[in-house]
């Protein structure tokens, strides 16, 4: 599921800070497998974002941004067309929640802690590109990383947008663990830091 994905990464995250090695392949493959996984569409929305000032400014200036984006989430699990897993029968009271529709293949509908998971990992995987790159410049995987930025920026925005536009610190948008859905905010606000 996602959530266990999610938490992959971040122990990948933090042996590559140790110094071991990650072949760039595995990153790719996160990155695909979320930006697969994202809904494909959703409502329009604009938000406020702030702009930090560059370090040493005088941080008593901050400008506002504009942004606009759709409204796309994650969900639970990874799977196309929702569901029960791998065609099994829906277990009662596990599957057919209909308070719970499939949303992007998933078979429980997006969620707040889901989709901050979502952003999350779209950002430890840019990161760990750049990284990976840094330490083994190979040409042509450059290039595939460059060419994937503006997907992974487009991704990482609308599961904004989805944040933005169900914004609460009451409880989960979509259900869920309150608590978890936090500690999932924190994660893409130490993540994105002041990139958004």
């Amino acid at each position: 599921d996602i959530s266990n994905t999610q938490f992959a990464l971040l122990g990948l995250r933090a042996a590559s800070r140790c110094g071991n090695y990650t072949d760039a392949e595995v990153w790719f493959d996160s990155l695909e497998y979320f930006l697969k996984y994202q809904d494909e569409e959703g409502p329009a929305i604009q938000f406020e974002v702030p702009k930090l000032p560059p370090p040493g400014a005088d941080k008593k200036f901050l400008e506002v941004l504009s942004v606009t984006a759709q409204q796309r989430s994650w969900g639970y699990m990874f799977e196309r067309g929702g569901g029960s897993p791998k065609g099994r029968p829906p277990r009662p009271g596990k599957d057919d929640r209909p308070d719970r529709p499939p949303v992007a293949g998933f078979t429980f509908g997006a969620s707040g802690t889901h989709t901050a998971i979502g952003i999350a990992s779209l950002q430890i995987t840019r990161d760990e590109l750049s990284r990976s790159l840094e330490k083994k410049s190979v040409p042509a995987l450059r290039d595939r990383f460059r060419a994937e930025t503006a997907r992974i920026d487009h991704g990482i925005r609308d599961g904004l947008g989805w944040l933005a536009g169900r914004w609460n610190l009451e409880s989960d948008p979509g259900g869920g663990f309150p608590f978890y859905y936090l500690y999932s905010i924190e994660r893409v606000g130490a993540l994105l830091g002041d990139r958004w």
